[in-house]
């Protein structure tokens, strides 16, 4: 998905793309799609196991288990409100 994202904003800025991204609602879907790709760069990357400390608590642990379970909301949000956006 990472990919197939990273692939579809290069397309998006680039000359050939067919949609006019100068709107503001145009800019909108472009800045939610990097948002999705960042969202999935940190899940590729072990973004999240990487916080982890061996001296943490359970508090801190649940603390990045609730950005983790943030991010994929947000990822699951933004796909269904641009998908026809990015549907080029």
């Amino acid at each position: 998905m990472h990919k197939k994202m990273v692939n579809m904003y290069n397309f998006f800025i680039s000359e050939d793309a067919v949609t006019n991204w100068d709107t503001a609602e145009g800019q909108k879907a472009l800045k939610a799609l990097k948002i999705c790709i960042t969202i999935l760069e940190r899940r590729n990357n072990s973004f999240y196991v990487d916080l982890v400390d061996d001296d943490m608590s359970f508090k801190q642990l649940d603390m990045i288990y609730n950005v983790e379970a943030r991010d994929e909301k947000i990822l699951g949000a933004l796909i269904g409100k641009y998908i026809s956006w990015w549907w080029d």
